[in-house]
């Protein structure tokens, strides 16, 4: 495997004008110190409505490690990051948050444990600070990434993550109108491990998942790699049909041994709200489906750059895997 000479650092940018300069300046001092390797900081903003885009636009002006991305409007995290991945330059990619949640202090033991041999190492946070959405979140993340993707049971997904370029560029050939990161590294490899992380405590302003987010996000993981929703809808069917036909015979048995048994209206009703709610839930989940394949023949994008600046070098965003 080749060498690590580059690091190239992705950070998704939403309202964070007052974060984000701090996050770099972390980064830079430790980069610092790993002076064998040359970095880039790649910041794309996603459509804050802040001034988060001015102050990019400042730091990129006057400090050439930093690349800033603009995209058109927001599309979501992982559409930042799918953005990123487009302007790398390095052998080895760093993911971060812009609240300054993510110790920068960590790059070296991402570095050493990629050297290791590892294609894909992701921080393992000892104890958690977010709210108790984005954990609830994380943890049905966490099922998902185990059930649907396959990665091993003791392997922790988190956004703060390393990945060897081979990952990333497998990853951006993908066309997925709402692209999944985590999900999509983690079907790539299985030379994967964590690294442990503290976690701090957000200083300035209050997460942006908000409960339609983390909804959105679900559903992006859930549905994006696998045909398991599908499958466990029919099973509910088999299984509601074979009670369904058991509980006919044996109405057909008590009218005939017990011919006084009243009809229940209210129980009969109760079976229909049942079935019919099992009805509408398999239609939706086929809906799904349905919906993201029409989104990808009509080619939606995962993102759309407004424009790309770096002080005394041009850069052009890569779509090497489109036709």
């Amino acid at each position: 495997m080749k060498e690590i000479s580059r690091i190239s650092f992705v950070i998704p940018c939403y309202r964070s004008e007052k974060t984000i300069g701090g996050v770099i300046n972390e980064i830079e001092s430790v980069m610092k110190g790993l002076s064998k390797y040359s970095y880039e900081i790649i910041c794309v903003n996603d459509g804050s409505p802040d001034n988060t885009g001015v102050v990019l636009e400042e730091l990129s002006s006057r400090d050439e490690h930093i690349v800033f991305c603009e995209l058109a409007r927001n599309f979501g995290q992982d559409g930042a990051l799918m953005a990123g991945f487009h302007l790398v330059s390095g052998d080895l990619i760093i993911c971060l948050d812009d609240d300054g949640q993510n110790p920068a202090e960590y790059i070296p033991d991402f570095i050493n444990k990629i050297d290791e041999g590892y294609d894909l190492v992701f921080a393992k946070y000892r104890k958690r600070k977010f709210n108790w959405i984005k954990n609830a979140g994380s943890a049905f993340n966490r099922w998902c990434s185990i059930h649907l993707t396959g990665t091993p049971k003791d392997i922790y997904i988190n956004s703060y993550f390393a990945a060897r370029r081979y990952v990333i560029e497998e990853v951006r050939k993908t066309r997925n109108p709402a692209p999944y990161v985590l999900g999509q590294v983690s079907t790539v490899t299985r030379r994967m491990a964590n690294i442990d992380v503290e976690h701090r405590k957000r200083e300035v302003g209050h997460s942006n998942y908000s409960m339609s987010r983390m909804i959105k996000l679900w559903a992006d993981n859930l549905f994006a790699f696998s045909i398991i929703p599908i499958q466990i809808s029919r099973w509910i069917g088999v299984v509601l049909t074979f009670f369904g036909f058991i509980f006919l015979i044996y109405t057909i048995i008590m009218y005939f041994f017990d011919p006084t048994v009243p009809l229940g209206w209210s129980s009969l009703m109760s079976v229909m709200l049942i079935f019919g709610g099992i009805i509408l839930l398999a239609i939706g989940i086929m809906g799904e489906y349905i919906g993201r394949i029409y989104m990808l023949g009509n080619k939606n994008p995962q993102f759309v750059v407004r424009e790309v600046m770096a002080k005394n070098r041009e850069i052009t965003i890569s779509r090497e895997d489109e036709e």
